[in-house]
């Protein structure tokens, strides 16, 4: 199940490529699903579904209590033992407590959506939906659960299958409903949950003919006291930091939906889904190469950890200013051209968070390396100390906002400032906690790209109100695709000529840091 004879490094490469590849093609997918439910949806039914989506996922780590982690960390010790008796063991506890787990929530959430729907979500309409989408919840525990041995095995070519085979059947039923003039928020809600259970039922046939057939399906299942009661020990401990980090990324929904109204709710899903456009090219970039840090850890070279952080650290860092830089020129534009004239303000909420998106890629690198280096209790507590103040600052934000103590343009974009001004603290704390890897910034890099970033964007507002460059506006959305090209492409120019050495040293660094001994 496993090729032994890899480095950590060489296996990631081989298998890091197919996260990314797969990463790629999802992502246009969800954006594909948001434009024709923003289209057929209106922005209070756009809330609702996704914050039931949101609820469910703050609910989720509790039918899980820290198992699927823990899997992760023992199965693929006996999968190298050939100790398929213990595998099978534990396969079958996990998924006997995650689907008992799971239908008690799921049931509970069946009977307290009508209270949900007026406490919560201020309608009638998220009692039906609520209801509906309570199999969601148990149909995505049963996913987890079916798919775990393909991260086990570190089959990432079938794990990232699945979401992007699941993805695939979203949008078909998604897709259908909409050009068959069928949708409604209850047959979204059914589509979204048709996708996900042939999903499990395919995941669970590729489970039982590539993994219980050849390795279990003859094995007597071994029990073990001792094991069990590591097992579990670990689980609770990820139980633990998938609670608080669950909540730290959660909750700026939940509070906006309980101090306004639906419609803001609605502004703020698009704007979350605006806000992670950079992150799908950036994320799998930091994600491929730190497996290696801890090869490297293993090894005691600090120093090639140190390289990896700098060269990591001020490259992404950089290359954030200029996404933040596009979502000053652009954001309002993208977020009328994907989803309508109503969902302008989020576009408007992407300003308050820019300048501080170069920081959350900053934190993604130091939790990596905290990460991998064994650092899980700092992490924990770097997650409660972050929630603490960003649940005081947002509320804060929100409110002065509600009675008109501060003049934001929507409660949206006082909740994004809010989330950007908490990664200051969170970055803080993180970089404080790595001291030992701490790397130093290249201020020349840094500061020659935020001059220029100012000057491009400058520039483009100084054209676009002269008009010397053609304003579209929404009239033709080909000519809204033009605008959003030129400016796009002219940015990447711009940033590959400003920056060619330093690429080239990037990727020269990393061919000799994935070298093996």
């Amino acid at each position: 199940m496993l090729h032994k004879n890899e480095t950590l490094s060489e296996k990631f490469v081989n298998r890091g490529s197919w996260i990314f590849l797969f990463t790629l093609l999802v992502a246009p997918l969800g954006y594909f699903v948001r434009i024709m439910l923003a289209s057929d949806l209106s922005v209070s039914e756009v809330w609702v579904l996704y914050g039931v989506i949101w609820l469910l996922s703050l609910l989720q780590v509790y039918s899980d209590f820290g198992i699927t982690e823990s899997l992760n960390y023992f199965l693929p010790k006996y999968i190298i033992a050939k100790d398929y008796a213990r595998c099978k063991y534990l396969l079958v506890f996990s998924f006997s407590v995650q689907m008992i787990t799971s239908l008690i929530v799921g049931i509970f959430l069946f009977f307290v959506a009508d209270f949900l729907s007026i406490w919560q979500f201020k309608t009638p309409i998220a009692k039906e939906v609520m209801q509906i989408m309570s199999l969601f919840f148990v149909g995505l525990n049963l996913m987890q659960i079916s798919t775990i041995l393909f991260s086990a095995s570190q089959n990432t070519k079938f794990q990232k299958g699945m979401d992007f085979f699941r993805m695939i059947m979203t949008v078909m039923g998604t897709a259908g409903l909409f050009f068959l003039h069928q949708g409604n928020i209850i047959n979204y809600a059914w589509a979204w949950i048709l996708a996900i259970f042939l999903t499990v039922i395919f995941a669970f046939f590729l489970s039982y003919f590539y993994y219980y057939r050849p390795y279990f399906q003859w094995v007597p299942m071994k029990s073990d006291r001792i094991l069990l009661k590591t097992f579990m020990k670990y689980s609770l401990g990820t139980f633990l930091t998938a609670n608080v980090w669950t909540l730290l990324h959660q909750l700026d929904q939940q509070i906006l939906q309980n101090l306004t109204t639906s419609t803001e709710g609605g502004i703020y899903a698009m704007y979350l889904s605006l806000v992670g456009i950079p992150f799908i090219f950036v994320s799998p970039l930091i994600t491929f190469i730190f497996p290696v840090i801890s090869e490297a850890r293993s090894r005691s070279e600090n120093e090639k950890i140190r390289t990896i952080h700098t060269l990591f650290s001020s490259t992404m860092a950089v290359v954030m200013l200029w996404a933040s830089g596009l979502f000053c020129i652009l954001g309002v534009l993208i977020a009328v051209f994907l989803y309508g004239k109503e969902y302008a303000p989020s576009g408007v909420a992407l300003y308050y968070v820019a300048p501080f998106l170069f920081l959350n890629v900053l934190i993604q690198i130091n939790f990596q390396i905290m990460a991998w280096v064994g650092m899980i209790r700092e992490r924990v507590w770097i997650f409660i100390k972050t929630l603490v103040f960003n649940v005081v600052f947002m509320t804060s934000m929100i409110l002065a906002f509600k009675y008109h103590f501060i003049s934001f343009p929507s409660a949206s974009s006082a909740a994004s400032f809010s989330v950007g001004v908490s990664w200051i603290l969170m970055w803080f704390l993180s970089y404080k906690a790595v001291h030992e890897f701490r790397w130093k910034i290249d201020w020349v890099f840094f500061v020659k790209n935020l001059i220029v970033v100012l000057l491009w964007a400058a520039l483009f507002f100084t054209l676009h109100l002269s008009s010397h460059i053609p304003t579209f506006g929404m009239t033709w959305k080909s000519g809204a695709i033009i605008e959003i090209l030129f400016v796009f492409l002219g940015t990447i120019a711009i940033f590959l000529l400003l920056n060619f050495q330093k690429w080239k040293e990037f990727f020269s660094i990393i061919q000799q840091v994935r070298k093996r001994k």
